[in-house]
């Protein structure tokens, strides 16, 4: 079971197991990447207990088996990038193009991964954070069953 903020320690559970757990408050949109790296290499199976938010949900996308237990929590946001000095012009737009090209990794990936395109996920964080429970995670196509 991998517990805890996206890291680089989950993806030495992605490669060692054929099914894990996940429950996370998401992390780092760049162990996310590379996370979505492994799962194109191996089929892995993922279960998600308690929470699935934010740099978790494309993980779980991305597995070839989803499951949810009933009392998941979902949630989805536009990435962010912390600190930066932007006393430099060309430092702001470079920080800018870096977090337009995450933002694409991760609606793409889940509007490759679900029933809904990546317009319609980022609708969806449109205002902020959006929340969504375990039926609606089966609606949208993000697991392909709830336990």
């Amino acid at each position: 079971m991998w517990q805890g903020e996206i890291a680089p320690g989950l993806l030495a559970v992605i490669a060692n197991h054929e099914t894990f757990w996940l429950y996370s408050e998401g992390g780092c949109v760049y162990a996310m990447g590379a996370a979505l790296d492994l799962l194109e290499q191996f089929e892995r199976t993922v279960i998600v207990t308690g929470t699935c938010y934010s740099a978790a949900v494309p993980i779980l996308s991305a597995a070839e088996e989803r499951y949810c237990t009933k009392n998941c929590s979902f949630m989805v946001h536009e990435p962010s990038m912390q600190g930066g000095d932007w006393a430099q012009t060309g430092q702001a737009i470079s920080c800018a193009e870096e977090l337009k090209r995450c933002s694409e990794l991760y609606f793409n990936t889940l509007g490759a991964r679900t029933r809904r395109r990546s317009q319609w996920w980022r609708q969806r964080c449109a205002t902020g954070d959006y929340y969504f429970d375990a039926r609606e995670a089966r609606k949208v196509g993000l697991v392909d069953r709830v336990l």
